[in-house]
């Protein structure tokens, strides 16, 4: 299956097949989690034993700094740097399930309102090539961008801000130095193909709800 989302600037198509292979899922884990429809849920645990290798390294990667699997209570719901890596895996693939099963596993009280806001974010996601990205960030006098994973990173997804300029030295400062949630300049992403945007923060932009 495929979907559009209309930008203004093009007509974006990506794939919204996900992860859904759910084999070898382990016995030993809960059958699923019951949610307000009927339906049942994969457990998290049961999604990540079939997520692609690829990304699995790259949590092992991000735990190796943050030690969020031995030191689970360390990191608070925002600044969580696995609950941030499985929603941007989740919004990339529009795999909604993944994230319902983590938060509902690992963050039950926060994941009703959270699940809100993914489903906004989601339904406004943008995939912009560099020209179409500088033409946006120009359009709507984008000054910084907020990454969710590291910033150099191609999957980043961008959160585009409208930034007072007394505030810009400090949000910046250290940008470097962590994984999750850089401000970056946005000339500083257009060295890609392709860049992941969240405008749905910008007063003008044209949310779909």
């Amino acid at each position: 299956m495929r979907c559009e989302r209309r930008t203004g600037l093009s007509v974006e198509s990506f794939s919204i097949e996900g992860i859904r292979g759910l084999t070898g899922i382990n016995t030993d884990e809960p059958a699923g989690i019951r949610i307000a429809d009927g339906r049942t849920s994969q457990t998290f645990s049961s999604y990540r034993c079939c997520l692609y290798m690829e990304w699995t390294e790259r949590l092992k990667t991000y735990n190796e700094k943050y030690g969020f699997e031995s030191d689970a209570k360390r990191y608070g719901f925002d600044f969580n740097p696995e609950r941030l890596l499985i929603r941007n895996e989740a919004l990339r693939q529009a795999d909604r399930d993944l994230y319902e099963a983590y938060l509902r596993e690992k963050f039950p009280v926060e994941a009703p309102l959270e699940l809100e806001q993914f489903d906004l974010v989601l339904a406004n996601l943008l995939r912009l090539n560099n020209y179409e990205a500088e033409r946006f960030f120009r359009m709507k006098g984008v000054n910084l961008l907020r990454s969710d994973i590291w910033y150099q990173g191609e999957d980043a997804i961008f959160t585009a801000l409208q930034v007072a300029e007394d505030d810009i030295v400090l949000l910046t400062e250290g940008m470097d130095t962590e994984k999750i949630e850089n401000h970056v300049f946005p000339e500083q992403v257009l060295n890609r193909a392709f860049v992941w945007v969240d405008g749905t923060q910008l007063a003008d932009f044209e949310r779909v709800e």
